[in-house]
């Protein structure tokens, strides 16, 4: 209830500290008149750009979450097929985390190549054969969760990050990568 109470206090000292802000302006420019003006300036300004900007859809941001969900429950499933310590897991465990990861992974509202790549990543982590393959797998399903974010995707270049290309540099990095990957297994010297 606290936290509902102070976004919609939020909410409305936002256009009280944008209007006030166009009046002092305004105040300092010349006078009382400025202050009308600016105040006046101020509200059409807010007012324009709340109407003006673009909005996400709501249906955007769900299929966004599960992406990220599917990401999540996965990455915990694959921890528990190939476990830093042996014997880190428990088959108990072992087992919740897949019936979750395959719960996730086959919601509806899920975009479809997240679907896809997560299936595959299940199937090569049900063969609990290969933590290469496992990892190959998974970073196909990074890239389909991060493209499935249409214009937040892996499109385009970052001029911020020296034009690396921000996420996308990175993944392509990773594609790149040559060598055996790092094996999951190690094992602990006895303390």
């Amino acid at each position: 209830m606290t936290l509902l109470l102070g976004s919609r206090v939020m909410a409305a000292m936002v256009p009280v500290c944008v209007v006030g802000t166009g009046a002092c302006f305004g105040f300092v420019v010349d006078g009382w008149v400025g202050a009308v003006v600016g105040t006046a300036a101020a509200g059409l300004g807010m007012g324009f750009g709340m109407t003006v900007r673009p909005r996400p859809g709501k249906e955007d941001g769900y299929r966004e979450g599960k992406a990220d969900a599917v990401l999540l429950t996965v990455g915990l499933y694959e921890a528990a097929v190939f476990p830093f310590a042996p014997g880190g897991v428990s088959d108990e465990e072992r087992a919740a985390r897949r019936t979750a990861a395959y719960c996730s992974a086959a919601s509806e509202g899920l975009p479809h190549s997240v679907q896809v790549a997560a299936a595959a990543v299940l199937e090569t982590l049900d063969d609990d054969v290969d933590a290469d393959r496992a990892q190959a797998a998974f970073k196909d399903l990074i890239v389909a969760v991060y493209d499935s974010r249409g214009q937040h995707g892996l499109s385009g270049s970052s001029t911020a990050d020296g034009g690396r290309g921000g996420l996308a540099g990175v993944v392509r990095r990773l594609r790149r990568r040559s060598g055996p990957a790092r094996k999951r297994r190690r094992s602990f010297p006895a303390s």
